[in-house]
């Protein structure tokens, strides 16, 4: 169990070899296990470092062991095996990744026992060590807090712990944070509504990301309030893709409606148009978007004025206009608008066009049988008074 321990602090260290010593009760270090070999020949200088501390020759009996990693030629970072994580300080303590990970193993350690000197450990101290391990490279952040809202125990997330949600730090105190603007006020309020006794769900953004987070009461053996515990998940890689699907979407929509679409520069310049709008006129993309919109208009007037509604904010509904198509043939349509505005300027206007061709055309029919019918009527009439 100590060989798993160590090999899965190494690969929450990204690779960096972790290995366990104990002194002997003339302070000379021997390595029991370790997940790499290179770290056997850094005996001298983990000892050296151990008495420049004071931890050798020691003060406590033998067994005395710690969790080391070597992070540079001459830089290591230690921590003892015991069988629980220290107090929290009464200031704000800021560990790295390395220290925390190597606290962890060693208090795992320490709850595994010695398989030299004891039987194999329980079911429950084993599922007890994985358990801290698991906890502590979750994928999210796992907190509490006291009553007066100050971290007393952070985890989770892994090798990025230490960038994410920085202002949960053991020792750290969320009203001190809120007084610097290092907490939002929604944070706040969600620990104090759950000190109430309500579970609170709320959004934290911090650094571009974004984090579902709940907080809860947890309560003693009599049943009262002693803290907040708070989760929070990053969820940003999962907005991304929600807003990727959406303007897949939204691309799919504007080019595949079935009325023409198209975006109108604040000068009369088409931007955009889609398939629907292309067919309408008979134009390519690369013939259509460029130009002028009055190019297109039978009646150019008519553009100009649609277009000065749109400068001053005015939603256009409806306006019929003639499209010149490009076999020289006229496209009857139905012009509607609106601007979209930016910092309180015209960005461009959205337009749709309907074609009313063949209404028209039905339209011009019928007067012209009524004209005749009306006419052949005049006729009778006439021929009937006159004898």
């Amino acid at each position: 169990m100590w060989q798993e321990v160590l090999r899965r602090a190494a690969i929450t260290l990204e690779g960096q070899a972790v290995g366990m010593w104990e002194a002997d009760a003339r302070g000379r270090l021997r390595l029991l296990a370790a997940s790499a070999q290179n770290l056997v020949p850094g005996v001298e200088q983990l000892e050296a470092t151990l008495r420049k501390l004071g931890e050798l020759p020691g003060a406590r009996p033998p067994p005395r062991r710690w969790v080391a990693s070597r992070l540079e030629e001459r830089r290591w970072c230690i921590a003892p095996v015991r069988r629980e994580l220290p107090l929290p300080p009464a200031g704000v303590e800021r560990r790295g990744r390395e220290r925390m990970t190597l606290e962890l193993a060693g208090v795992c350690i320490g709850l595994l026992g010695d398989p030299d000197r004891h039987a194999t450990p329980s079911r429950d101290v084993e599922s007890l060590a994985r358990l801290a391990l698991v906890v502590e490279q979750l994928p999210a952040i796992l907190w509490t807090t006291n009553t007066e809202l100050r971290v007393t125990a952070r985890s989770g997330a892994g090798p990025q712990s230490s960038d994410i949600l920085p202002a949960r730090v053991v020792g750290a105190s969320l009203l001190e944070q809120f007084s610097k603007q290092q907490v939002g006020v929604e944070s706040i309020n969600a620990h104090r509504r759950a000190l109430a006794g309500e579970p609170v769900s709320y959004r934290i953004r911090f650094a571009d990301r974004g984090h579902d987070a709940r907080v809860e009461p947890p309560r003693d053996n009599a049943g009262a309030i002693v803290g907040v515990i708070g989760l929070a998940v990053d969820v940003s890689d999962h907005e991304q893709a929600l807003a990727e699907t959406e303007r897949n979407e939204l691309e799919d929509f504007f080019e595949n409606a079935v009325v023409g679409l198209c975006w109108v520069g604040p000068e009369g310049t088409i931007l955009r148009a889609n398939h629907a709008e292309l067919d309408l006129i008979g134009y390519e993309q690369d013939e259509y978007v460029g130009r002028h919109m009055r190019e297109f208009h039978a009646d150019p007037e008519i553009a100009d004025d649609v277009l000065r509604r749109l400068r001053v904010g005015e939603t256009v509904r409806n306006v019929e206009s003639r499209l010149r198509h490009r076999d020289g043939s006229i496209r009857h349509v139905l012009i509607s608008a609106n601007a979209q505005v930016a910092g309180g300027q015209f960005v461009r206007a959205r337009c749709v066009t309907r074609d009313i061709t063949e209404r028209k055309r039905a339209e011009e029919a019928v007067a012209y049988f009524k004209s005749m019918v009306e006419s052949a009527d005049d006729a009778i009439i006439g021929k009937t008074v006159d004898g």
